[in-house]
């Protein structure tokens, strides 16, 4: 799947496998495995057959995103850009979930 960054900050942790980027590492770890699934998916739908990853779209404010569960306590967040060739996704940010 196409992957575009929003952050530059989550593009340099993505290819880094020393940058933490404040996070802590089994994190880190656990977004660069989350990478490697979006990238080696053909299309969005295709990650509702992870469901541990929980993608799902988000309400209110976050009605345009949807989320993958990183771990039980952070999310990432994602945005779908319609393109006429294939779809991107476009990485937002890493939050935590309960805050």
């Amino acid at each position: 799947m196409e992957v575009e960054h929003g952050d530059p900050t989550l593009e340099h942790l993505e290819q880094d496998a020393t940058y933490t980027g404040g996070f802590d590492k089994a994190v880190a770890r656990q977004f660069r495995r989350l990478m490697l699934l979006i990238r080696s998916v053909p299309n969005e739908s295709e990650l509702y057959k992870y469901p541990s990853r929980h993608f799902e779209k988000l309400k209110g404010d976050r009605s345009h995103q949807h989320s993958l569960r990183i771990d039980k306590k952070w999310r990432l967040i994602v945005e779908l850009q319609k393109r006429t060739d294939s779809n991107c996704l476009r990485i937002v940010e890493i939050t935590n979930h309960y805050q």
